[in-house]
């Protein structure tokens, strides 16, 4: 990844209950300049699912899922 790429912000969500997961993405790219990149850890499963779909239904563009030991690192690219 190239420096223009590296995440602004990052949240650990693993260990959270659905859909509270989803809420403190929403809440975090929320307060985020349209490009700034938030990156978020995930469990398998359900959060993946439910996370990936918010973020495209409010604008947002997932630029990277790579699955690291027992989590998931999402990198979220903030819509206009």
């Amino acid at each position: 990844m190239n420096k223009d790429m590296a995440p602004s912000r990052s949240i650990d969500t693993c260990g959270e209950v659905c859909p509270m997961n989803m809420v403190r993405t929403k809440f975090e790219l929320k307060d985020m300049l349209p490009g700034e990149i938030l990156e978020v850890a995930l469990e398998a499963g359900e959060p993946v699912r439910n996370v990936s779909r918010s973020v495209k239904e409010d604008g947002n563009r997932i630029i990277k899922l790579e699955k690291l030991g027992t989590h998931y690192r999402m990198l979220i690219q903030k819509g206009e």
